[in-house]
Parts: C-alpha cells; structure tokens; sequence
C-alpha cells in the first residue's frame, strides 16, 4: 500500500499559527510544537482540531477519508485513538473492511496514511482499539483482526507498522504505558491482561476481577496501572500487571478513558446512564463522581499546560482540578462525523 498524504485546505489566518515557514517542513513541525497543543480527531469524516488551552478550539487538517461520490461527504474510517510521541501523532481506526487503520502526522495538519502489515492486499490487524506511546514506540491493540494479531507497533514515527501475534486472543480494549512496559486489558471473558516492554512480545499478566459489564480502559500514573470496567469498578496494579488489586465499585457506569496529570487522575463516560458524569482521583483508589457540562458521549480525556480535556461526539469541556468541568466548542462536523479522541502534543 502506497502512503498518501491528505492535507486541509485552511485559511492563512490558520496556516500562519502552525507554520514558521511555508518552505520549511522541518520549521513547521518545530513551531507547531514549541508550545504545545492539544489535538483532537473525528470519526467518520477525520476531521481534525487544535487548541493551545483546551478552551478555544480551531480547525485543523484532515486525517485519511474516502469520499462518497454522490455527496462529496468524507465517509469510511473510524477513527478511535490518538497519542503523541518525539514529534509524531499516530491516530488508529478501528475499520475491519476499509484499507485505512493509520495515519501519521508530524504538525497536526498533514497527515499520511500508514503502511499497517498486510496479506494480499488484507490487513492482518484490524479493529484497532486504542494506542499508546512510549520506549521509541505506538503500540496500538485490537479487539480482533486475522491471523490472531491484536496488537501492532511502530518504531519510525508511525508510519509503518508491524503485526504481533503474540498478545492473546481477546477484545483488548486499553494500553497504557508506564514504568518501562505497556500494559493492556482484555473485555472479553478472559478478563486477561499483558504487558510488553516493546509491542512486539507479550507475556499474560494477572486476571482482572469477574464485572457484570467488560473491563474497558488503563491509565497509568502514580506508580499504578488502573484498569476501569463498564460498570464503575476499578483496580489497580502496582507490578505491571502482574496483579491486581482494590476492586472498588461505585464509580459512574461507562467509563470510557481516563488520563493521570497535575498528581491526579481524570476519568469519563462514555455512555450508559452515566453519559454526563466523570470522576477524579489522587491516588487511583478512591475516586469522587463529578459532573460534566453535557450528557452526550464522551470518548477520550488528555493532560497538559495544567489543564484537563475531555472530548464528546459532539462537544468538549476542560478543568484545572478534574472536578469543576467547563464546556467548550468544537468546529462543527458533518452529518454522522462525530469527535473521538484527542491527545496533548508537548514542547519540544
């Protein structure tokens, strides 16, 4: 698969935010990321936007998209995480059929598809589920894809990847690294977890309690791994995962992602009837539901310049303290384009 590079057509106003110069790839990536930005990414139509505080939201390039030829709307992938390392964006979609599954991009606005492993002409990971960074690596999980693959990683900035079979089969929902290894868990009945300190070999860690929902999501802060399941309980490992502990319950229902900065953790709902609540934490124990400023979906949470940030399908909100949440607005998107994930890129 030939890479393709997919850019916006932005007004100058916006241009001249991210770009030292129009000559120079090398200033526009650097100045891009001189004082960090958050990035946030769209499902469906790959939309793409940026902010400098969380608060103030502006378009930003486009991510790889088919276009219908009856309405000119971009149609196709699902885009479903984001995450930022050494100067790179690496975004993943969770697509079993469509030839996308990743993209990269080294400011935000320009982004090029990713060569993900394939056998004529098929993808052998499919149904990407999250991804991290960390140790020189994306490592990206899947809940299920062909040859037993659920996980794939890249060492060159994203822009191409390679299979691992050695992560169990299983729908493995959340990786997060931290303490030198990434750690990933399983919402399937297995219950697994597995840790990795390249992407490439896994070795199965410690079982996560029986929950009436899945265990959905892992963050790591605090010396801790917390995993968080669908129906608000948590656990916690101190060991890489090689076992867990504190089953607390409680929690809102539908955790969907949290995030750990400012010496706490944030986490938030994706659902359920939970869709308008959060939780914060200091030591990924014991936790305090908060609200958020609407009741929608929301997807993904992300930390930097001391500020919180989580996105919904279709709005955003910030806060200083994971507690106090206020809304923001994201540009507008198509019809059935919805916000997914979004990421902090830090000074470079």
């Amino acid at each position: 698969m030939k890479n393709k590079v997919f850019t916006a057509g932005l007004a100058l106003t916006v241009l001249t935010v991210f770009f030292a110069s129009c000559e120079n790839p090398a200033a526009q990536a650097e100045d891009y990321g001189s004082t960090g930005k958050f990035v946030a990414i769209a499902s469906g139509s790959g939309d793409t936007a940026w902010s400098e505080d969380g608060k103030t939201w502006n378009s930003g390039g486009r991510l790889p998209a088919d276009i219908d030829p009856e309405n000119g709307l971009r149609i196709g992938v699902t885009w479903i995480g984001i995450a930022y390392g050494r100067g790179k964006l690496a975004a993943v979609s969770y697509d079993s059929f469509d030839d996308i599954k990743a993209a990269w991009s080294a400011d935000g606005l320009a982004w090029t598809e990713a060569d993900l492993p394939e056998v004529e002409d098929v993808p052998v990971v499919a149904n990407l589920q999250d991804v991290a960074y960390g140790n020189g690596k994306f490592v990206a999980v899947a809940s299920t894809s062909a040859g037993n693959n659920r996980a794939a990683y890249s060492a060159d900035g994203g822009s191409t990847w390679t299979a691992s079979s050695s992560l169990p089969s299983g729908d493995w929902y959340g990786v997060a690294y931290g303490n030198g290894k990434f750690v990933a868990v399983d919402g399937s009945s297995g219950k697994k977890t597995a840790a990795s300190a390249d992407g490439a070999a896994w070795t199965v860690g410690g079982s996560l309690p029986t929950v009436t929902g899945y265990w959905s999501a892992v963050v790591y802060g605090n010396g801790k791994f917390i995993a968080f399941s669908t129906v608000g309980d948590t656990v916690y490992s101190t060991d890489d995962g090689e076992t867990w502990s504190g089953k607390e319950s409680g929690l809102p229902a539908g955790i969907r992602k949290a995030v750990y900065g400012g010496n706490r953790f944030a986490a938030v709902c994706g659902g359920n009837s939970d869709s308008n609540k959060a939780a914060w934490s200091t030591d990924g124990v014991s936790w305090t539901e908060v609200t958020l400023p609407a009741t929608t979906g929301w997807q993904d949470a992300a930390y930097g310049k001391g500020v919180f940030v989580a996105v919904a399908e279709d709005t955003a909100a910030w806060s200083e303290d994971g507690a106090d949440w206020t809304a923001a607005t994201l540009p507008p998107l198509q019809q059935g384009a919805s916000w997914a994930a979004v990421t902090f890129i830090q000074a470079y």
